[in-house]
This record gives structure tokens, sequence and C-alpha cells, in this order.
């Protein structure tokens, strides 16, 4: 998406532009977080002054740091994400299963009480696994 965002001609910068402005159009066309941040160090090296490059490298390094947690954030939660898809469809392949080996044990789910009962458990498999999700998903 970046590269793309280089070769695009309104990312060109044209004669006179300051450093600045440039990477603040940049980062409002790419939406990246990390982007900001060197936006934000363009503005404020512009209007305060400083070494530049060196605040590029503070800014490299959190890049970084925000990437390697953002790893380990996955590895993590890697097991509760798992969890999350093996508890939604469990109760579909159980059914299936069942469906297949023995059809009269599920022939009670075909009255009133037991469409019901299907409907509830449907509902209630599906705010699980949107519950799940909020639980494993952590931003960084």
């Amino acid at each position: 998406m970046f590269l793309g965002e280089l070769v695009n001609r309104e990312a060109i910068p044209k004669p006179g532009s300051p450093d600045h402005e440039i990477g603040h159009r940049i980062q409002l066309r790419v939406g990246n977080r990390d982007l900001q941040w060197i936006a934000l160090v363009a503005r404020v090296q512009h209007q305060a002054g400083g070494n530049m490059a060196e605040m590029f490298d503070i800014v490299a390094e959190t890049v970084r740091q925000r990437h390697r947690l953002r790893d380990q954030i996955q590895a993590l939660t890697a097991q509760g994400r798992m969890s999350r898809w093996v508890l939604t469809i469990m109760p579909f392949a159980m059914a299936a299963m069942f469906f297949v080996l023995s059809p009269t044990y599920l022939q009670q789910l075909y009255s009133p009480l037991g469409a019901l009962l299907v409907g509830i458990a449907f509902v209630s498999v599906i705010i699980g696994s949107f519950w799940l999700k909020q639980i494993t998903e952590i931003e960084v």
C-alpha cells in the first residue's frame, strides 16, 4: 500500500513543498499509524527545529518496538483465537455428525420447542464468538 502511494502522482512533491506537508498528505491518504508518527515528527521539526535524523531514528525504533509488541500479542492470543473458532464450529459439526450417524437423535429438534432451542443456541454461539473475539483482539 505504501509503495503504491510513492508512485502515486499526487504523492510526488511539488517544487518548494515543505517536507512536513508532504508527509501529512501521504498519512491522510494512507491512514497508517506509523506514517502518522513520521508526519508528526516532520511537523514538529519544521516548527521547532532540531536534528531531524535523530528524531527519525527515535521514531523508527518506536515503530520497530510496536511491531515486535504486535507480533508478541499475536503469539500470546493465538490459543484464544483458535478456541474461538473451535467453540464456534463445534456445535454445527456435532449436529452434522448426529444427523449423519443417528438422524432419529435430532427428531425432537423438529418440534416448535426444538426450533426455539436451536435458535437460542445459534444466537448464544454467535454472541460467544463475538465475545471471544473482543477478548483476544488487543490493539497496539
